[in-house]
């Protein structure tokens, strides 16, 4: 089982503790520059034909199923905002999880959400090139936001938005966005089976993929990690200076009550 202070011990940790996420964010980052740089050049169209995943990728390029989410696309506002909320989320699973246990569920992910896309594309014949982040992060998000439920996250900085809420939006987006992007009111349907996955990996599947183990500790299922049943600190990087904050607030009050009490430390008035 994943214990307390196991969890505490990752949530600290550096980079270092988040490769497959930084491999991600950098292909992006790389993907993208090469594509800008090679505006006019064979590298604009290339790099979609091979890493991206459209109606023909199959079974000509079986990979495209993995590599969809890696080239980074042309829009630079679009690439920064979802490699910001890849840092965030899918770093503060991989912190939890552990990189393999993490590359595990990523992949998972992302290979069954490629392939029902797939499916859609040809059943409903809407050609669409997809590739990027957005989509790929609608099932880390949903993960996150079933084992944080009790978290509220400030989308923006400003705008306070429970994290059980912040799931239903995310798949709403993704069903609409990718309808909108292949012409056809249903395709959004098969963009959302790797959430349904990722539902199923946190609460209380069975997956043949295993958690890693670190240090001879065995991480059982997903579900087992649950900070809010079992006190842990919370899962959100987001939330860590406020959870201070009120710590440091609730040992002021303490010592308030105490010095108002007339005691001294060894409990003599």
């Amino acid at each position: 089982m994943y214990g307390q202070a196991g969890y505490r011990r990752n949530n600290g940790a550096s980079l270092g503790a988040i490769p497959v996420t930084l491999t991600l964010l950098g292909f992006n980052v790389l993907t993208f520059l090469l594509a800008f740089l090679g505006m006019n050049s064979v590298l604009r169209t290339g790099l979609p034909n091979i890493l991206a995943l459209g109606s023909d990728s199959l079974p000509l390029r079986p990979w495209s199923l993995l590599t969809w989410p890696l080239f980074g696309g042309f829009d630079p506002i679009t690439l920064i905002f979802s490699g910001l909320w890849a840092f965030s989320v899918c770093g503060s699973l991989e912190r939890s999880w552990g990189w393999k246990g993490y590359l595990g569920f990523f992949a998972a992910c992302t290979a069954l959400t490629g392939l029902t896309l797939w499916l859609g594309m040809r059943l409903l014949t809407a050609p669409v090139v997809q590739y990027g982040l957005w989509l790929a992060l609608a099932a880390p998000t949903l993960a996150w936001c079933q084992i944080n439920r009790r978290e509220t996250i400030r989308l923006y900085f400003c705008i306070p938005v429970p994290a059980p809420i912040l799931g239903w939006i995310t798949l709403a987006l993704a069903f609409i966005f990718t309808s909108l992007a292949g012409g056809h009111p249903l395709l959004g349907l098969f963009a959302l089976s790797g959430c349904g996955l990722a539902y199923y990996w946190v609460r209380g599947g069975k997956p043949s993929l295993t958690l890693a183990r670190r240090g001879g500790e065995s991480r059982g299922r997903f579900q087992s990690f649950d900070p809010e049943g079992r006190g842990g600190a919370s899962g959100n990087p987001l939330t860590k200076l406020a959870e201070e904050r009120k710590r440091k607030e609730r040992d002021r009050k303490l010592a308030e009550m105490f010095k108002r009490s007339g005691y001294d430390d060894e409990g003599k008035p």
